[in-house]
């Protein structure tokens, strides 16, 4: 379903949208599609930006997942993950992300590094002094962003095996949901 666009014409790019969509109908466009619309026809291009994941380690509160899985799927993340709890559908996520995108669940954080995807880089995010300031941070292409529990944040294993930690300004943490979905916009608006 990836077409390539004409040589030597400026086609008019947009982000897949439902309104966009709808101007499909037998077409299954992904979220990190583009339509593109050139002398009335339209193509289905896949982005060039990489892809990105975001998940949690040992989230004390469901709603928060809820909430940050509906997030990533509005903001076009490829996947979502859980590490060390089960997922389980939410109120919160009243978009069902987990019948959108693919849901992965991990029973421990060894479990997770092992079946990470080849050549993306694991950003924590976390609140800790030798952090990178999130509005200092380039985001890499291929990106698995990882948040901690609520009360007890990353765990020292999974910092020790990010390649990137970023931290939100403020002296106190945010919510989980929160942090994590600003941490997604900032992607966004960056790349």
């Amino acid at each position: 379903m990836v077409n390539s666009l004409i040589e030597n014409s400026q086609p008019e790019l947009r982000h897949n949208s439902e309104q966009e969509v709808d101007l499909l109908p037998s077409a299954q466009v992904a979220a990190n599609a583009l339509v593109v619309r050139q002398g009335g026809q339209i193509e289905v291009v896949m982005r060039k930006k990489g892809y990105f994941g975001i998940g949690c380690l040992n989230m004390k509160t469901s709603m928060n997942f809820g909430t940050l899985f509906r997030t990533a799927q509005v903001f076009g993340a490829d996947f979502i993950f859980l590490i060390g709890c089960r997922f389980k559908q939410q109120a919160s996520d009243t978009m069902k992300s987990w019948k959108h995108i693919p849901t992965f669940v991990y029973k421990d954080f060894a479990d997770f590094n092992e079946h990470r995807p080849y050549d993306c880089k694991l950003i924590g995010i976390e609140l800790i002094e030798t952090a990178t300031p999130l509005k200092e941070f380039k985001h890499p292409k291929q990106a698995c962003y990882l948040l901690g529990a609520e009360d007890n944040g990353l765990t020292k294993e999974a910092m020790q095996n990010c390649q990137e930690i970023i931290y939100l300004p403020g002296e106190n943490s945010l919510n989980v949901s929160v942090a994590g979905s600003i941490v997604l916009y900032d992607r966004l608006s960056k790349l």
